[in-house]
């Protein structure tokens, strides 16, 4: 174990951190040992779990869609930030992603081959920290940087002039779609950067273009599908000129594309656009170890639907599933028909909709399963702590009752909890990830 991973181990918690029930502070790898358990209720309420078995079910089947497309992959870490998850789990993967400095900085140390900086820079301070970083780590990692604008590109001139860095720094070029989030927008935008790319400083290297696709939003997945296609065949029209301009001085040419919803059809269409099999396609999916229920299920849905990765879901034994709960109690029953339970803003996300009720437990044992029935229990309104429950009188809920909730979009949980709790199908507690928002 490496001194950084050993150092989280070591870090020693207590009932200040949300889950933890000790007053007296415990470290990090001896919590585990405590035998703990969610169903038995020995644990600090509200919680939030991530079970194992998905986990690494959720991991394999898009490791093995990554081979069967002789692709690779780069898991964006702003879904879940923990070195621990990354260690135990994603370690071998092509590279990561990243989004800033910071979780630069609290990855890098995992001496992760590649990652890929996933936004853009465009203050000079900002700048410095970062190529200070990759100066540091030079030979251990190869970070790829995105650029979209002249003014990010003549930024990085002036910084690796002004501070005379010698060492190499690859970037880049982000592309984009109308009404998206960033990226060049059109050929002639790109022809632009594509002129200033033949004076940059020998050691700024082209190493690719990168795209993020899931800003595509439409209700017909049709239309999705035709712009995902179009963004693919700019993509390649601008490999092309880059070629041409005989601006890639590596030997491995990057296209970077694919979050967690759409990630099959890039690799279609890039698989439809790469007829000289010169480049190397690395997805950056990362809502993908956990997805979550409601919004995701339907991408999950979808992904069923298109047939793209039937093949690689272990024999079909299996599908991506939401691997998050959260786990709280019902507080009080004063309003017929409205229970109050003791989580909320704070703990869950919100923006993609309200955490959905799967079980309720009694007595240490499953009192009632609500997935087949949605609508008997719902989530209407959160406050900051607490959540508006809206039941189905012949439930007949008890204060005192323990129910799991799925959550919409764990991106926006995840960042909520310092720590996360690894469980098994006992609902064990096996593990204490540390997460760095």
């Amino acid at each position: 174990m490496n001194s950084f991973l050993k150092e989280i181990e070591e870090t020693k918690i207590n009932l200040k951190i949300k889950g933890i029930p000790f007053l007296k502070s415990k470290s990090v790898k001896k919590i585990k040992l405590e035998k703990l358990n969610i169903i038995k209720e020995n644990i600090q309420f509200p919680i939030l779990s991530i079970d194992k078995l998905q986990l690494i079910k959720n991991i394999r089947i898009m490791k093995n869609f990554a081979v069967k497309n002789n692709l690779s992959l780069a898991p964006h870490c702003k879904t879940f930030m923990s070195p621990q998850l990354i260690n135990n789990h994603l370690k071998k993967t092509w590279g990561l992603t990243i989004s800033n400095n910071q979780q630069l900085s609290s990855i890098i140390n995992l001496n992760v081959k590649n990652i890929i900086y996933g936004n853009l820079i465009v203050n000079e301070a900002n700048l410095i920290q970062y190529l200070d970083i990759v100066k540091k780590y030079r030979k251990l990692t190869n970070i790829y940087y995105c650029i979209d604008s002249l003014f990010g590109l003549n930024l990085l001139i002036k910084v690796v002039t002004k501070k005379k860095y010698k060492f190499k720094i690859r970037i880049l070029i982000e592309l984009g779609t109308k009404n998206g989030r960033c990226g060049i927008r059109n050929f002639k935008s790109f022809k632009k950067i594509v002129i200033s790319l033949n004076n940059i400083p020998k050691n700024i290297l082209v190493s690719g273009l990168f795209f993020y696709e899931g800003a595509i939003k439409n209700s017909s997945l049709s239309k999705v599908s035709k712009k995902i296609m179009d963004l693919l065949q700019f993509t390649f029209r601008c490999h092309e000129e880059l070629v041409y301009q005989n601006l890639y001085k590596e030997k491995i040419k990057l296209i970077s594309g694919g979050g967690s919803e759409y990630f099959d059809l890039v690799t279609k269409y890039f698989n439809k656009f790469n007829t000289k099999n010169d480049t190397k396609l690395i997805l950056r999916p990362g809502s993908f170890i956990a997805y979550g229920h409601g919004y995701y299920e339907k991408k999950i849905n979808n992904l069923k639907k298109r047939n793209i990765i039937k093949s690689v879901s272990d024999k079909n034994k299996f599908f991506f599933k939401p691997s998050l709960l959260l786990w709280s109690h019902v507080l009080s029953i004063n309003d017929n028909g409205i229970a109050i339970v003791n989580f909320g803003k704070r703990d869950v996300s919100f923006d993609l909709g309200n955490p959905i009720p799967i079980n309720v437990y009694r007595n240490n044992k499953i009192y009632r399963n609500n997935e087949t029935k949605p609508n008997n229990l719902n989530v209407f309104k959160l406050n900051d702590q607490h959540a508006f429950l809206k039941y189905n009188n012949k439930i007949r809920l008890n204060i005192g009752d323990l129910i799991s909730f799925g959550i919409s979009h764990p991106c926006i949980t995840l960042d909520k909890w310092k720590y996360v709790f690894l469980i098994n199908s006992k609902f064990d507690v096996i593990d204490v990830y540390q997460t760095f928002f």
